[in-house]
């Protein structure tokens, strides 16, 4: 009758060829994911879609043993493929692993498949995805005909992304190693973090492979961090004269006034314009996947345009700035 449930009889009949199909279609792919978690995804669908028919059909009572059977054997799937996809993300330090766990656990809760209690995918992915951040740089920065160079630098910045959202804040006060004068005449004092360091997203570009071979492609052929890199303030002291320069008292190093146009590379931000996001704080750094412990790394070595320019000044080096993100999983 239209819109009931098949009848006992058609579930009898149907009893020999869900059988067969058990036994010759998901039992081998059960058992050959069983030497191969790459295989599991395969296996997994071959048993749901087993199961749905018996639904269909209204023959789960007819098949209480093999539905027991399978449903072990799926739990037990499940908890090898999540430790091996865990190991390749925590271990190996392929993130990409972590939409292939959670996709995997969506599918099992979609299908009504009781998990066990132990810690879950989310728990490994918050896990996974936990990296630090170095940054450091040494970069000549402009008073009024006066060049000094700050080293400085912010260290092992905790970067752990809310997952699922995405969502990332973190932010540390600046380490300042230096304050060198290239003028006869000046001397500056009294360096300060007066805006800390900020990273606001980390984002991938990634190609996910199950099976990798030679031949595959890598997970991730990209890294970019969003940040803004604060603000670091310096006295200057004009010593020829006597006393500070009052119109260089705290004088910025990373933002200063006018930097999207200025045509000297006066201060950090003027220098990584091209990285700027319009006339914001913010700098989005494209990054070198490297794939192991150090996860990406950025290299700047830019010369100074200022060099001709402030001839008077003496000799000036240009700026040398890292950026080393490491993959540092939670234990």
């Amino acid at each position: 009758q239209a819109g009931q449930p098949p009848s006992k009889k058609v579930a009898e009949m149907a009893k020999g060829p869900l059988n067969r199909w058990f036994d010759q279609v998901v039992q081998p792919k059960v058992a050959a994911a069983q030497g191969d978690y790459t295989l599991t995804e395969d296996a997994i669908n071959a048993g749901l879609a087993w199961l749905r028919m018996l639904k269909l059909l209204n023959a789960e009572d007819q098949h209480k043993a093999q539905i027991g059977r399978l449903m072990a054997q799926l739990e037990a799937l499940r908890i090898a493929f999540e430790k091996a996809l865990g190991d390749r993300c925590i271990k190996q330090h392929d993130v990409s692993a972590v939409l292939k766990l959670i996709a995997f656990e969506r599918q099992y809760q979609l299908a009504g498949i009781k998990t066990s209690a132990d810690p879950g995918p989310v728990d490994t992915a918050r896990k996974c995805l936990r990296f630090e951040l170095d940054f450091e740089t040494v970069f000549p920065a402009l008073g009024v005909c006066c060049v000094y160079a700050l080293h400085d630098r912010v260290m092992k910045l905790v970067l752990e992304p809310d997952f699922p959202s995405g969502n990332l804040t973190a932010s540390q006060p600046h380490e300042i190693l230096k304050v060198t004068s290239l003028h006869s005449c000046r001397r500056f004092d009294h360096p300060a973090s007066a805006k800390p360091f900020t990273v606001s997203n980390l984002s991938f570009h990634m190609h996910f492979v199950l099976r990798r071979n030679s031949k595959s492609p890598p997970p991730i052929t990209g890294v970019a961090l969003t940040i803004d890199p604060g603000e670091v303030t310096v006295s200057i002291w004009d010593t020829c004269a006597g006393g500070p320069d009052p119109d260089e008292t705290d004088f910025p190093t990373y933002h200063c006034e006018g930097d999207t146009v200025i045509p000297y590379d006066t201060c950090w931000a003027s220098r990584h314009r091209a990285e700027r996001v319009g006339t914001t704080t913010t700098f989005v750094i494209p990054m070198d996947y490297a794939g192991t412990s150090l996860f990406a790394r950025k290299a700047y070595e830019l010369p100074c345009s200022l060099q001709t320019w402030l001839f008077e000044c003496g000799s000036m080096a240009g700026e040398k700035t890292t950026f080393d993100l490491r993959h540092v999983p939670a234990t």
